[in-house]
């Protein structure tokens, strides 16, 4: 009884305000990571949307309290929604272009908002710090699921070596926000060349600023 008691508070403490932001950041982490370590297709494409469905709940949760909250709530369910009926194959092609257009604003929509409270904080702690990171991660995902729109809408857009093109068009731009250019995959149209360019620039763009304003504050935080 004690145990469950002290296991509630933890809960509890854990997923209060002030944690608003480690909750998205460890639900983001997990919905990169964790499907790697499943070899069968069908469990790790489960476990995604899983932890899929976890990360948009947790953005949900994120923007508790702010004038979109209850906006990000019809958004998030409705994302859910569909990323779990894509799970099942029950989508034809229209519909799953209506699919990435709503994944594609959602997490536009999060990436700003988010970061738009990272940037508000008057003070630098560690729950900001995931916000920032987290905000990155979102980054890299809003780009990813461009790409998948774009490869869609064009087919060839890209050169792949790999057979599953959504799941490596997320790496892809993870690679490109980072700006490490592996070279495993190409972008040939005129249209994903830009939109790499973009995505890179706007990559190096959050390094410099949001990092120099976090430290700012950081620092006068300290005076």
């Amino acid at each position: 009884m004690l145990f469950s008691l002290e296991v509630d508070s933890m809960i509890k403490k854990w997923i209060k305000k002030e944690n608003r932001f480690l909750l998205l950041f460890l639900a983001t982490l997990a919905s990169l990571v964790l499907p790697t370590f499943f070899r069968k297709e069908l469990l790790a494409d489960t476990l995604f949307v899983v932890t899929f469905s976890a990360m948009v709940l947790a953005g949900i949760h994120a923007l508790k309290g702010t004038p979109v909250y209850r906006l990000s709530i019809y958004g998030g369910v409705l994302t859910i929604a569909l990323s779990w009926l894509a799970s099942f194959q029950m989508f034809t092609n229209s519909t799953a272009q209506f699919q990435l257009f709503t994944f594609l604003f959602y997490f536009a929509f999060l990436f700003y908002y988010v970061l738009s409270q990272v940037i508000r904080e008057k003070e630098v702690n560690a729950d900001v710090i995931y916000g920032s990171i987290t905000c990155f991660f979102l980054l890299g995902y809003v780009g990813g699921i461009y790409f998948i729109t774009l490869e869609n809408f064009l087919p060839g857009s890209f050169d792949f070596p790999f057979s599953e093109k959504s799941e490596n068009l997320i790496y892809f731009s993870f690679v490109t926000v980072t700006t490490l250019g592996y070279g495993d995959i190409t972008p040939l149209s005129h249209a994903a060349q830009r939109s790499s360019v973009v995505l890179a620039i706007a990559g190096q763009f959050y390094m410099a600023v949001v990092v120099a304003t976090l430290v700012s504050k950081w620092a006068n935080g300290r005076k």
